[in-house]
């Protein structure tokens, strides 16, 4: 047994925190059999409405994020949350899981066909987003997959594009 021991610290290799060259990593992720990673999405620019600010997203229930964060959040931090910080907490988790860390809550306008269960009291949808039609927000665009992957998570149909609720309030002067 001290044998085992003794072979298995000579094998241990200890770093200084120093990298070393960093072509073996380059090497590695150019090799044949690797994937490119970072290939964003294909996404067209709304075609409807283009002179007001839309998002790209999923229409999401409010009482089903807080669930989501309620139950995902450890025991001992639920006693001094809120809904806020449970809904918070799951778009942390959303962000984690796919690896989509532009995403957003946006509250949009009901266009009429919005999932019942994802319009407010005020006939507004909340939304998981994942870019706005501004010139930024084609710049950080994720791979097809992180968002296949997100609509697993919130068990939704394809995204699409939504007019953002606060955008006629700039517009049209009362």
């Amino acid at each position: 047994m001290s044998n085992q021991l003794l072979g298995n610290f000579q094998k241990l290799n200890i770093s200084d925190g120093v990298e070393q060259s960093s072509s073996h990593a380059r090497s590695e992720s150019k090799s044949p059999g690797n994937k490119q990673r970072s290939t964003p999405m294909k996404l067209d620019p709304p075609t409807q409405n283009t002179h007001e600010l839309q998002f790209y997203g999923f229409p999401v229930n409010r009482e089903w994020l807080k669930a989501v964060g309620r139950r995902k959040m450890k025991p001992e931090y639920r006693p001094f949350a809120d809904d806020l910080c449970f809904s918070a907490y799951a778009l942390q988790l959303f962000c984690f899981y796919t690896r989509i860390d532009t995403l957003t809550y946006k509250y949009v306008r009901n266009p009429g066909d919005a999932p019942p269960n994802c319009v407010t009291p005020d006939n507004e949808v909340l939304i998981v987003s994942l870019c706005d039609n501004l010139r930024d927000g084609f710049r950080n665009l994720p791979p097809q997959r992180n968002v296949d992957r997100l609509q697993e998570i919130l068990k939704a149909g394809p995204p699409r594009w939504w007019v953002d609720a606060e955008w006629d309030a700039f517009e049209k002067p009362e």
